[in-house]
C-alpha cells in the first residue's frame, strides 16, 4: 500500500511540473533587481556513489558530505557483534574511520537501540552518528549520519585555551563565564556554504550573562575562524486553535516567543511567513523581508485584507497631456506602516475610470496608503497621489485633489493558518508512510511563504516551490476574480511533493 501511495504521488507531482503564470505584467513599478527566476533551471544533478554493499541501504543528501542512511536487515541473519565489526563496509568508509558506543537503551517493545559516534583517526565527527536496531539478538536495521571523508589534517595550530577566547571575542562576551565546559576537538561542517566541508574545529560551549547567551561556538583549530554557532536556549512550542480558510477550526503546533506567538515549530522543523514584500539574496540563497505571522494567543482568529480598490474618477490635471496622452493608463501601489510597498498593479491600459483593482492583500502592517499613478510609456510616470485607507471591514470611500473612488476590506480566516496547518499534514504523511524527515530527508527546515508569488513573480494565482539553493515553498493571495488564496491542503502537499522529487533527482 505504501507503494502505491508514494506511486501515486510522484505520478501527480511529477505531471504536474510548476506552470508559472506570468500575467502580462507591462508595469511593476518595484521589480527585483538581478534576480534570475530559479523555476527557469533544472538543479544541477549530482552523481550518487553506489558503494559495494548498497543492496539494503537507502541514502539522501549525498553532496552535504553526509548521508541519511536507512538499512534494513529483514533479509539476513546478523547478530549484533557481526553488524558492529562490518560498519565501515556497510557505509563503504576507509581504515582511517571507527564506531564507538555512545549509549544504548531497550524499549517496551523488545528493541535495543544503540548509539554509535563515528570517528576519523580518532576524532569525533560532529553529527556523525549511527542507530543500530536490535531484537532477539538480530541486527533489524540501521540508521542515521555517517560522514564520508577521505583525508584531513587533524593536528590543531591553535590552542583550546586560545580558541575559548576567540568564541567570547565572537560573542562580546564581558567578564568570565557562567560555567566552564570542557572544549572539544571535532570534525564540523561549516555551513551556509554551497559545497559543505568538513573542518577540524573546537567546539566550544560558552555560557553567559553579559550578553546573555547559551550557546557552542565552532572555531577552526587550524586558521582561528568561527564558522558555525548553535544556541541552545530554545523556544517552546505550544499547541493552539486556527481558524483555517477552507478546512474550518484546526489545532495546530506554534511556537511562544517574546510574550507572544507566531508560526513556527521546532518538532516538525515548520516556519510559515508574510511574504508579502519578499526579496531575494542571491548570495546567500534566501528571501528577505518576511515577518513572522504573529498572535497574542493561542487562537488565531481572522485578519483584515484589501480585496478591492476601485478608481470612479480623475481630475486631468496631473496626467493629460493633448495629442501625447488623451486616455489614462492608470495603476496603483499600496504601502504599508513601514513605507514598504506590498502591491503593485498592471497598468489598466487606455482605460478612462471607473477601473478596479483586486490586491487581495492582507492588511497586517497599519497605517496603509494608496498610490495612484498613469503610466507613461515615455518618461516619468505621472503621480495622482497618495490616499490613506483604514483595516475596518466594509466598503468606504476615498477622495482629494479631484480624484476618488471606493475601496472594500473584508475579514479573511488567516491563509497562513491554511500553509501552517496542511504543512504539518504533509510533514506527517511523508513521515509516517515513507518515514522521511523533511523534504530532504535529513530534517532541513520547512520554509513557505504566504502571498511570496506576488512579491517574486509578479503573480498572485499561482503556488510554487523553489528548488536548491533556495529550497522553499510560496504560495499567492489569487486575484479575487479568478482564483482565491491558493493554500488549500492539497496545494502544500502539491508543492511539497515537488521539493522532495528535486531532491532525489539530484541524487541519480
Amino acid at each position: 500500500m505504501k507503494s502505491f501511495y508514494f506511486k501515486t504521488i510522484l505520478l501527480i507531482a511529477m505531471t504536474s511540473i510548476i506552470a508559472v503564470a506570468c500575467f502580462g505584467q507591462n508595469k511593476n513599478p518595484n521589480p527585483i533587481q538581478n534576480f534570475s527566476s530559479p523555476f527557469l533551471k533544472k538543479p544541477m544533478a549530482v552523481k550518487k556513489v553506489i558503494t559495494p554493499n548498497s543492496n539494503n541501504v537507502s541514502r539522501n543528501s549525498k553532496n552535504s558530505g553526509s548521508q541519511t542512511t536507512f538499512r534494513t536487515f529483514k533479509k539476513e541473519n546478523v547478530s549484533r557483534q557481526e553488524a558492529e565489526k562490518n560498519l565501515n563496509s556497510y557505509f563503504n568508509l576507509n581504515e582511517k574511520n571507527s564506531f564507538s558506543l555512545l549509549n544504548e537503551k531497550n524499549d517496551e517493545l523488545g528493541f535495543t537501540h544503540i548509539n554509535y559516534q563515528q570517528k576519523f583517526k580518532g576524532i569525533p565527527i560532529d553529527g556523525g552518528n549511527v542507530l543500530l536496531h536490535i531484537k532477539d539478538g538480530k541486527a533489524v536495521s540501521m540508521n542515521g549520519y555517517p560522514v564520508e571523508i577521505s583525508d584531513l589534517q587533524i593536528i590543531p595550530k591553535i590552542s583550546s585555551e586560545n580558541s575559548l577566547q576567540i568564541a567570547k571575542g565572537f560573542l562580546k562576551v564581558k567578564g568570565n563565564l557562567l560555567n566552564h565546559y570542557p572544549t572539544e576537538l571535532v570534525i564540523a561542517k561549516k555551513t551556509n556554504e554551497k559545497n559543505a566541508e568538513y573542518k577540524l574545529a573546537y567546539k566550544v560551549r560558552t555560557d553567559a550573562m553579559n550578553p546573555f547567551v547559551m550557546c557552542y561556538v565552532y572555531v577552526d583549530a587550524l586558521t582561528g575562524e568561527v564558522f558555525n554557532k548553535v544556541d541552545l536556549v530554545n523556544d517552546a512550542d505550544v499547541t493552539g486553535i486556527a481558524n483555517t480558510l477552507y478546512s474550518g477550526n484546526k489545532t495546530i503546533t506554534m511556537d511562544s516567543y517574546s510574550g507572544y506567538y507566531r508560526l513556527r515549530e521546532s518538532g516538525r522543523n515548520i516556519q510559515t511567513f508574510d511574504g508579502t514584500n519578499a526579496g531575494v539574496d542571491t548570495i546567500n540563497h534566501v528571501l528577505t523581508n518576511c515577518p513572522d505571522f504573529t498572535n497574542s494567543s493561542t487562537t488565531w482568529t481572522g485578519v483584515p485584507y484589501l480585496s478591492s480598490f476601485t478608481i470612479s474618477a480623475v481630475a486631468t490635471s496631473w496626467w493629460y497631456t493633448a495629442f501625447a496622452d488623451e486616455t489614462p493608463d492608470l495603476y496603483i501601489v499600496v504601502k504599508d506602516g513601514s513605507s514598504n510597498t506590498v502591491y503593485s498593479a498592471n497598468y489598466i491600459d487606455n482605460t478612462f475610470p471607473p477601473v478596479t483593482f483586486y490586491p487581495n492583500i492582507l492588511l497586517q502592517n497599519p497605517p496603509y496608503t494608496v498610490e495612484i499613478w498613469d503610466y507613461d510609456a515615455v518618461g516619468s510616470d505621472d503621480f495622482g497621489g497618495s490616499y490613506s485607507i483604514t483595516t475596518t471591514a466594509g466598503t468606504q470611500s476615498w477622495s482629494g485633489s479631484g480624484n476618488n473612488g471606493t475601496y472594500t476590506n473584508s475579514t479573511l480566516n488567516n491563509p497562513a493558518l491554511d500553509v501552517h496547518w496542511g504543512m504539518e499534514k504533509t510533514y506527517d504523511f511523508y513521515q509516517n508512510v515513507f518515514s522521511r524527515n523533511s523534504y530532504d530527508g535529513a530534517g532541513s527546515v520547512i520554509k513557505n511563504y504566504v502571498n511570496g508569488e506576488m512579491a517574486i513573480l509578479g503573480t498572485q494565482n499561482n503556488a510554487g516551490a523553489l528548488p536548491a539553493p533556495y529550497n522553499v515553498m510560496l504560495y499567492g493571495m489569487g486575484d479575487g476574480v479568478l482564483f482565491k488564496p491558493l493554500v488549500s491542503l492539497d496545494v502544500e502537499g502539491h508543492e511539497y511533493s515537488h521539493m522532495v522529487i528535486a531532491i532525489m533527482e539530484m541524487e541519480v
